[in-house]
């Protein structure tokens, strides 16, 4: 219900009347990855999707994604911005162009016979890698499964996880699981590198501002204890530990391969 008054809001706003054809929309991003993985021998030669993304890549690990228009990637290209719009339909499919290119390194070749947990480790960390090359890829915060790099990630991952004997729903609860801690841990590095650089205030302002007042005992103890000043502290091991524990402890109960790939 939600969803169709979200809908009706959209077209109103438009102006149409009519619903989005969700037809033409999907083909429009069939279209796209296929021109994307296929370039034809002209487009090798010249303007395509990859050199766009790539320039694009460049501006914004320069300047940030505010700094992105189709304009600037078209003159950092000696393009008119016109020539972009043959490739990318607006904004949109150029950020989705520069969240697939920045993304592709993530897939690394695991190989066949790692234990699952290993594997899933490497996974992991090779996508927060991705994050922590490109902060800005937290802005755009891809989701869903609407790109090749992302369905051949999630295809790694259920693959990794093959030897859980987990089904596949609950297989893929696991990468969904894996992707929100991950993508929650660089949106709170990038965050922290912005308060750093002098943008906005840094972490734990409000909390020693509060401090004293008695309505933070334990964050005040915390504070106390050196919580915001552990560089030795590595969060993202100690999360993804709890997660994979978490899935350790399932197979345990239903007596599923453990993490090193045997039977418990």
């Amino acid at each position: 219900m939600t969803a169709n008054r979200e809908s009706t809001e959209r077209t109103v706003a438009d102006g149409t009347g009519a619903e989005p054809d969700r037809t033409d929309a999907a083909a429009r991003l069939v279209d796209l990855w296929h021109r994307w993985e296929n370039p034809g021998r002209s487009a090798q030669r010249g303007l395509n999707l990859r050199r766009i993304a790539e320039a694009a890549i460049e501006i914004a690990d320069a300047d940030g994604l505010g700094a992105v228009s189709m304009a600037r990637v078209a003159e950092r290209l000696g393009y008119t911005t016109m020539a972009l719009y043959r490739h990318v339909s607006g904004k949109d499919e150029l950020l989705a162009v520069m969240a697939e290119a920045a993304f592709e390194p993530a897939l690394e070749d695991i190989p066949a016979g790692t234990p699952w947990r290993a594997g899933l480790e490497r996974w992991a960390r090779a996508v927060l890698g991705r994050y922590l090359a490109s902060p800005w890829l937290t802005d755009i915060n891809p989701t869903g499964l609407n790109s090749p790099v992302q369905l051949k990630l999630m295809d790694q991952g259920l693959r990794l996880l093959a030897p859980t004997g987990l089904p596949y729903l609950e297989r893929l609860g696991v990468l969904l699981s894996l992707s929100a801690f991950i993508a929650g841990h660089a949106r709170l590095v990038a965050y922290v590198a912005r308060t750093e650089a002098g943008e906005g205030a840094p972490m734990g302002t409000l909390m020693t501002h509060m401090a004293g007042s008695g309505q933070l005992p334990e964050a005040e103890a915390a504070l106390a204890a050196g919580m915001l000043g552990d560089d030795d502290f590595d969060d993202f091991a100690f999360g993804l530990g709890l997660v994979l524990d978490g899935v350790e402890r399932l197979l345990r109960r239903r007596g599923g391969a453990t993490a090193d790939g045997d039977a418990p």
